[in-house]
């Protein structure tokens, strides 16, 4: 579930910056909204240079494979987790990891340049 308000949040974001909003505005509206939660006023902190403990993105891979194993075992068809692991994986790889949802936002915008 926490894949799917992330990139809902990417996609808005990307939305918001593509038409000329604020990055201080978007967070401010999001965050009085009814879809507001603790990941987004927490983890915006990172667009605005707070110094905050980063999320492991090697952990967070970890997860997924967790997830993936448990996907498998139970033959149920998901479509965003493998997504999301392409960019976590995209992530770590251009050494985006001490960005924690910055960084993860960044690494979503190259991938999908939309």
């Amino acid at each position: 579930m926490l894949f799917t308000q992330w990139f809902s949040y990417c996609e808005a974001m990307l939305l918001a910056e593509n038409n000329g909003i604020k990055t201080e505005d978007f967070f401010k509206a999001m965050s009085q909204s009814v879809i507001s939660s603790p990941l987004l006023v927490q983890r915006s902190q990172y667009f605005f240079g707070y110094n905050v403990n980063p999320s492991d993105l090697n952990m967070i891979l970890k997860d997924i494979d967790i997830i993936e194993d448990f996907v498998n075992k139970s033959k149920t068809k998901v479509t965003l987790l493998q997504k999301f692991r392409e960019v976590v994986e995209y992530a770590i790889k251009h050494d985006f990891t001490n960005q924690d949802f910055y960084g993860l936002y960044r690494a979503y915008k190259e991938i999908y340049k939309k």
